[in-house]
């Protein structure tokens, strides 16, 4: 049986506006354990910035989420 995905519309998201978003953890399980982990997603995010810029006014990483706001 062959089952195709069907891609996600693009959202509209005029500049101008706040986005706040968020991951957390399945059952407070950790995301980060040591620093090199907070290290590692700090350089995720620079390389996303680089081919995508977007200003984050904001964010927080905890052991176990990280807020964005953008």
């Amino acid at each position: 049986m062959v089952m195709s995905i069907m891609p996600r519309a693009n959202r509209f998201a005029p500049g101008g506006m706040v986005f706040h978003l968020l991951n957390r953890s399945m059952g407070g399980q950790r995301l980060f354990e040591k620093p090199a982990d907070d290290a590692a997603f700090e350089d995720a995010i620079v390389e996303t910035l680089e081919k995508l810029p977007i200003r984050i006014c904001r964010y927080c990483l905890m052991p176990n989420y990280w807020h964005l706001v953008l």
